[in-house]
């Protein structure tokens, strides 16, 4: 039986997810497929439904989806309950949904390997990336993050999750002494991302011995990043999470007994290598 899976979101132009994991689906489970279908939220349910009808597997959610879709499965895993918010749906063979969120397996990636660990930490957004950040953060003992978002609604929903996260209105990324205070800054925005390469959530604040972090990864590198790079700070696109969190959407989806995690970071690099 060929397995069937899709990425949905909207935008999805952009996205290399179909590049990506259609070579690890042709090793690791010949004859399927990996698609992406552009959806707006309004559109998101009805979508999910013709597409299980049509014995679709398996779902990627991405921006604008990850908070609503929890509400569309029958099942969350633990992550996904510590989040509110998923960005992986498989069908179970009772056919229920389950929802995961591999973002935060991702991103727990990328915050492991920084030397030192930091001290403070700022995301720029309050979504369903910002949440599975703020996950990744909690994992490895690392302090509760302050975070800024234009909603107060969409802020008293973060603060829900995590009660310990420090809320701020989006005007204060204006003040350069404001982001200039944390060792960590993540952007969990699409801003920047394709079409809006010449974008950036917040500019003229970074230094040296920060660490600059941008989910984003595409364009490699962002508008962010060159100029956080350009003032000293450290540097990291969301490339490898991407990567991170397709292999273990696949690992749940195929019952991989392990994450191909390197075989996924080859092929995004390969895809997709940095221009800077």
């Amino acid at each position: 039986m060929t397995v069937r899976f899709a990425l949905l979101g909207h935008p999805v132009g952009h996205s290399i997810s179909p590049s990506m994991m259609q070579p690890a689906l042709n090793r690791l489970s010949p004859g399927g497929r990996y698609e992406a279908a552009d959806v707006t939220p309004e559109d998101l349910p009805q979508l999910l439904r013709d597409l299980l009808a049509r014995g679709y597997t398996g779902f990627n959610l991405t921006h604008p989806h990850k908070v609503a879709a929890a509400s569309l499965v029958q099942r969350l895993s633990l992550a996904a309950r510590r989040c509110g918010a998923i960005n992986c749906i498989a069908v179970e063979a009772d056919g229920r949904l389950t929802g995961y969120n591999t973002d935060l397996g991702g991103i727990r990636y990328l915050l492991e390997g920084l030397d030192p660990a930091p001290r403070s930490a700022l995301l720029l957004g309050a979504g369903g990336a910002a949440r599975a950040t703020a996950g990744a953060l909690e994992d490895l003992g690392l302090p509760a993050p302050a975070f800024a978002t234009r909603s107060p609604d969409t802020a008293a929903a973060f603060r829900r999750f995590f009660p310990a996260a420090t809320g701020h209105p989006w005007y204060r990324l204006a003040e350069p002494a404001f982001a200039a205070g944390f060792d960590l800054v993540v952007n969990c925005t699409p801003v920047g991302m394709l079409p809006g390469a010449d974008e950036t959530p917040v500019s003229d604040c970074f230094h040296s011995g920060q660490t600059v972090l941008d989910l984003i990864y595409n364009p490699r590198p962002t508008r962010l990043l060159r100029e956080a790079r350009e003032a000293g700070a450290r540097v990291q696109d969301g490339l490898e999470m991407l990567a991170v969190q397709g292999a273990l959407a696949l690992t749940i989806w195929l019952g991989l007994d392990e994450a191909p995690v390197e075989q996924l970071i080859g092929i995004a690099e390969e895809l997709l290598p940095a221009e800077w």
